[in-house]
């Protein structure tokens, strides 16, 4: 069993205060407010239209709600998430519409939301504290995912001769990219990405012919969701074999509604 490590309590007012309010935050009080924004409980969220699951211990925000509560451009909150992941602080997922950040090191209270009925509670067992679940195993994941997928880059030079039609460093960030995007994870990444590769294997051993997306005018490329419709925008170049992040259908480079007009 891992051994809890020393906390303090500190009231949720603090945060409240001009002091703890005022702009720009250093790093030290942007990780402090993020235990602060975690959820103590289970929750749902709506946003554009679609719900996000939260579970104790997990934030709930945007990279643009982050940036304007700390006084900080999108890029630093970005980095800074980065530095808190790799530190093994934090596990961070985004999509187009907010971001789910796991406090790897938050812990639940089980008597928080107990409501007290008495002045005095004979025979009370004392409040027990203890990591939000899966905290152990979302750290050993997050270990374990990072070295099988170096294993897989070492793999390369075998998996060529069983795919040589196939660009392996491409398809392997459209892999990582989709893991990052739809928070989907394996048991053994090498499997994994084989599986990939013979998704993207047609039956005469080509790869398949590119689709090209539009960009809008700011530099965000555009998709749709085949299921549908929604219009959905990407910060790096979407893939016909991605999926929506509303119905996790494929996405197209053409509005089917239209099509089907």
């Amino acid at each position: 069993m891992s051994k809890i490590q020393p906390y303090i309590k500190i009231p949720r007012e603090l945060f409240k205060t001009d002091r703890a309010r005022k702009k720009p935050y250093d790093k030290f009080h942007a990780e402090l407010d993020l235990y602060n924004l975690a959820n103590f409980k289970d929750n749902t969220i709506h946003k554009r239209g679609i719900l996000i699951e939260l579970k104790p211990g997990q934030v709930g925000w945007s990279m643009i709600g982050l940036a304007d509560r700390w006084g900080w451009s999108q890029q630093k909150v970005k980095r800074y998430l980065k530095c808190l992941e790799n530190e093994g602080q934090i596990t961070l997922q985004t999509s187009r519409v907010s971001s789910k950040i796991t406090l790897l090191n938050y812990i639940k209270n089980e008597g928080q939301n107990d409501r007290k009925t008495t002045d005095k509670q004979p025979n009370k067992q004392p409040t027990e504290y203890k990591p939000i679940n899966g905290y152990i195993n979302e750290r050993e994941r997050a270990l374990t995912k990072s070295s099988q997928l170096e294993s897989v880059k070492d793999s390369f030079t075998d998996l060529q001769v069983k795919f040589p039609d196939i660009d392996l460093e491409t398809e392997y960030e459209k892999f990582t990219d989709w893991m990052s995007a739809t928070g989907n994870h394996y048991k053994n990444y090498k499997a994994g990405f084989r599986n990939w590769l013979r998704k993207v294997d047609t039956f005469d051993g080509k790869q398949k012919p590119a689709v090209e997306f539009d960009k809008t005018p700011t530099g965000y490329w555009k998709a749709w969701c085949s299921k549908c419709g929604t219009l959905l925008f990407y910060e790096k170049t979407p893939y016909p074999n991605d999926h929506s992040e509303c119905c996790s259908a494929d996405i197209l480079n053409y509005n089917p509604e239209k099509a089907r007009a």
